[in-house]
């Protein structure tokens, strides 16, 4: 649980050669964050009343100060801007009013109410910061990328109709929404008409300069359109506009004490008021109903955090080409959040628009957050008698901008989309969650709809079960003819059943039965399970009693695909399959496991193989008598241990096999390489056949007189015996009657190969398809 060792310097890297770019860009971003940093911190306040608006504001300014500051110097993604934003704004209004409703704050006097609940959210804040800090330190940043993109965007558009129904009222000056006799209108108040003027003076500012700036073409208009920062000439124009309008209209609102004004900021430095007033907030702590709003609204907040940051952390990486840290993002996100509770903030997050802001002004490092942050902390403490006069409709009129850009509008044609049904239901379902309730209930609701569907999709999808018997599927094993018409004739007695996907809960007791169907009643089954990709414990625990009741039964059953790389068979070897099936009968593949129940169902028969003499070897049978005795005196017999190569893949092909008694298993690479020099290499690649007792080795490679394509090797002790390659084309160029009849029986016996190969091929294509 150790951070990834970045240092500070990381942030900072590069940033001396080109200071002067990186504090260009922070002076940008910071015209930018200033008035979203106001709006944000009001917007959070709003439930308060609107006398804690000029409270809000300096909670604004100073969370984005202090979470852009120490996020830019210990987080791990370089040009990100770290402050208050739309989503973290709309989960602070939604803790502080779920604190103003509790019965122990409402049990206080008027006067102590507010300054207790801002002391509870800072709580919150601090605590969010901390679960931050933790999910970094415990390396599961990377975690909340999981969240499946439906929850995501369902849960910003839901906080996007949120700050929308929540600062049209503020933004068109009504104290609420109240029906005209039409019934459809809101009445205005006589004092809204210089609000809704300045609020669309600034709307039409923020939406219209970005605008023009794109539309502008190239040369010093677009170079300077595209420079201004359009928030902070929107809440310009729009203030001179309420000023304006209000002194030609109602002059009696050119006031500090007008309620549509930020009104008066505290002055002085920002100071840590957590700590100071601890004695007037650690008592409440144990009233009933706080702890458990406080813990709840500290998971909101953090875990909003970390969705907001990774988010913009992604496509700040597709802006630079740089990767970014998660858990160290984490880190400086949560050391920034939790000085911002511990200073009465508000809490902070990436920023998808201040961030590609920076990187298009030319932002690359920690430098340009710093500086940002520097600015605004400089604003509040130099210009905050300018601030109270902010009028309130302009901010809001922002916050409503920014929520309609929040919108993901591509999820929205979803709706139109017959593939995508079931992700547009968690979608809206998250939207309207998060408009009708609470935050975490719309998260905790769009995770488990996901689910279910995912669970649904995975149970539709199923799994593919392949049946068949030894008459249709063989293993790789060339059998003599004896043994193949053996095989032939009981084949329906071995059952092989291929399974292919993933056997969970959802579908573990429809799929246990139909493989339970399939393979009841067999003499001996053969479960391949090496397509099987994934397995639960429902799915295991199945599993295994359809085992131990097949072995019951009196089925024979070998299991291939098993091996301990694989996800299924570790977990059901540690689900105790060892004590079900002996180890002798768990084959690492299922042509291994078709090749033992073979030579089970062969010994049942009678059919033993034993070892032959060279004059019984199928090619001399074939021939007259004076043609073998011109052969016979050419078989060399020798004699491999299990494990032995015959020969490497590379080796020169200058001698025939035939084997007398035993089993070669042929093995190659599927890319074509000869393997290494080492005898290890006898172990690696595809398992290209196996070959008994009557079978040749190197033919092709002699006729064609090229090296071996695979390498040869011992399963058991092997008896072969071996013809010179030299010797006998010696011995065919003084008799080509022999050749002839050597190429002709030979030549059936390679169609042979080739036609058998093709067939399990084509099974094994149709088996990858489905």
């Amino acid at each position: 649980m150790n951070l990834p060792s970045i240092p500070v310097s990381y942030n900072l890297a590069g940033a001396g050669s080109r200071w002067a770019a990186e504090i260009t860009a922070g002076i940008t971003v910071a015209c930018i964050a200033l008035p979203l940093a106001l709006a944000f911190g009001v917007t959070a306040y709003g439930p308060l009343g609107s006398g804690y608006g000029a409270l809000g504001a300096a909670a604004g300014l100073t969370g984005a100060a202090l979470t852009g500051l120490l996020a830019s110097l210990f987080g791990g993604c370089r040009p990100q801007v770290t402050g208050p934003t739309g989503p973290m704004s709309m989960a602070a209004r939604g803790a502080i009013a779920s604190l103003i409703g509790v019965p122990a704050i409402a049990a206080l006097p008027a006067a102590e109410q507010a300054p207790a609940v801002i002391l509870l959210f800072s709580v919150s804040v601090v605590l969010g910061g901390g679960v931050q800090w933790l999910m970094a330190w415990s390396r599961l940043g990377n975690l909340v990328r999981g969240i499946p993109y439906p929850v995501v965007a369902g849960f910003m558009n839901g906080v996007s109709v949120l700050i929308i129904l929540d600062q049209l009222p503020p933004a068109l000056g009504i104290d609420a929404w109240r029906l005209s006799a039409t019934g459809l209108l809101p009445a205005a108040s006589p004092e809204a008409v210089p609000a809704m003027l300045s609020a669309a003076a600034a709307a039409l500012t923020a939406v219209l300069l970005p605008r023009a700036a794109a539309g502008a073409r190239r040369g010093r208009t677009r170079i300077i359109a595209s420079r201004l920062p359009a928030p902070l000439l929107a809440l310009i124009l729009g203030s001179g506009v309420y000023f304006l309008t209000a002194a030609l209209l109602q002059p009696q609102l050119l006031t500090v004490a007008n309620p549509q004004l930020v009104g008066p900021i505290p002055a002085g430095v920002p100071l840590p008021r957590l700590l100071l007033d601890i004695g007037s907030w650690l008592p409440l702590l144990g009233r009933a109903g706080i702890p458990g709003i406080i813990l709840q609204q500290a998971l909101v907040l953090g875990l909003l955090g970390i969705i907001d940051t990774l988010l913009t952390s992604v496509i700040a990486d597709l802006k630079t080409g740089e990767r970014h840290n998660s858990d160290r993002e984490l880190y400086g996100q949560g050391l920034g959040n939790i000085a911002a509770g511990l200073f009465g903030a508000l809490p902070g997050a990436g920023a998808t628009v201040r961030t590609l802001a920076n990187i298009e002004a030319g932002g690359r490092t920690g430098l340009s957050g710093m500086t940002h942050a520097a600015i605004l902390l400089g604003s509040l403490l130099l210009f905050g008698p300018l601030v109270q006069w902010i009028p309130l409709p302009v901010l809001a009129a922002l916050m409503v901008v920014l929520a309609v850009r929040m919108v993901d509008y591509w999820s929205i044609e979803l709706l139109r989309k017959r593939s995508a049904r079931s992700d547009s239901l968690v979608l809206w379902l998250v939207t309207a969650v998060t408009v009708a309730a609470d935050l975490i209930i719309a998260l905790s609701a769009g995770m488990v709809l996901a689910a279910l569907l995912f669970v649904r999709r995975q149970t539709a999808l199923g799994i593919d079960l392949h049946s068949s018997d030894r008459r249709y599927l063989k293993s790789r094993v060339i059998h003599s003819e004896t043994d193949e018409q053996a095989l032939a004739e009981n084949g329906r007695d071995i059952r092989i059943l291929q399974v292919a996907g993933s056997l969970f809960f959802g579908s573990a007791d429809d799929i246990i039965g139909r493989m339970e169907q399939q393979l009841s009643g067999a003499r001996i089954a053969v479960l391949d399970l090496h397509r099987l990709r994934n397995l639960d414990l429902t799915g295991g625990k199945m599993l295994l009693d359809l085992l131990d009741r097949l072995q019951h039964t009196g089925s024979s059953l070998y299991l291939g695909g098993l091996s301990t790389a694989s996800q299924a068979g570790r977990f059901l070897q540690e689900l105790g399959l060892g004590l079900i099936i002996s180890a002798d009968r768990l084959l690492p593949d299922g042509d291994l496991a078709l090749q033992q129940a073979e030579a089970e169902r062969l010994a049942d028969c009678g059919f033993c193989s034993e070892r032959i003499q060279p004059a019984e070897l199928d090619f001399l049978a074939a021939l007259q008598p004076p043609e073998q005795q011109l052969l016979l005196p050419l078989l060399q017999q020798r004699s491999l241990s299990p494990g032995q190569i015959l020969y490497h893949a590379g080796d020169p092909g200058h001698e025939i096999s035939f084997i007398l008694n035993g089993l070669m298993e042929i093995r190659g690479s599927l890319y074509g390489d000869t393997g290494l020099a080492s005898p290890d290499r006898a172990a690696a690649g595809h398992r290209v056949a196996a070959y008994g007792t009557g079978q040749h080795l190197g033919l092709t490679a002699w006729l064609e007189r090229r090296p071996h394509a695979y390498t040869a090797r011992a399963i058991g002790k092997v008896e072969l015996a071996c013809i010179d390659g030299e010797q006998l084309h010696r011995l065919l160029e003084l008799h080509p009657s022999l050749g002839l009849h050597l190429l002709e029986f030979w030549s059936r016996q390679l169609a042979g190969r080739v036609r058998r190969s093709w067939e399990r091929e084509i099974h094994s294509t149709a088996m990858a398809d489905v």
